[in-house]
């Protein structure tokens, strides 16, 4: 009998370590190559650059990101951190990172470009731009 309540007990948290888990992520505003209508990237140079910002906003402290955690389409910024700079001149303090194109699993095809990690306190989150992935050179 002490062995099913203590299964039970095993079972109930270990379904709310799932649901904990399974809890939506924070949606945040990115930009993919800050001041560029494009966001374009040339998915045949495995060197090139690609600059991805976290908007700042009323609702959003970039200062809350920890930016070791922060990934770009499978790579982690360049020195694992990111860099502070209003990117785009509204008052509210941006995240910008920097990401090299062979780090990433971008392929020719895509058309959205997604960056995720998690904040001081463990929550997640996650934002999502267009991008214009085109294949230039060999």
């Amino acid at each position: 009998m002490k062995r099913g309540i203590l299964t039970n007990c095993a079972i109930v948290g270990l379904l709310l370590w799932v649901a904990t888990m399974a809890m939506a992520a924070v949606t945040v505003d990115i930009d993919i190559r800050p001041g560029s209508d494009a966001d374009s990237i040339n998915c045949n140079n495995p060197k090139e650059i690609i600059t991805v910002a976290i908007i700042g906003t009323s609702d959003f402290d970039v200062t809350q990101v920890d930016t070791r955690t922060v990934e770009f389409e499978g790579a982690f910024e360049m020195h694992m951190q990111g860099y502070f700079e209003d990117i785009d001149g509204d008052g509210d303090i941006d995240l910008v990172f920097r990401f090299r194109m062979g780090d990433t699993v971008l392929r020719c095809e895509d058309t959205e470009g997604k960056l995720t990690g998690l904040l001081v306190d463990g929550t997640s989150f996650e934002g999502k731009d267009a991008v214009r992935v085109v294949s230039l050179g060999p």
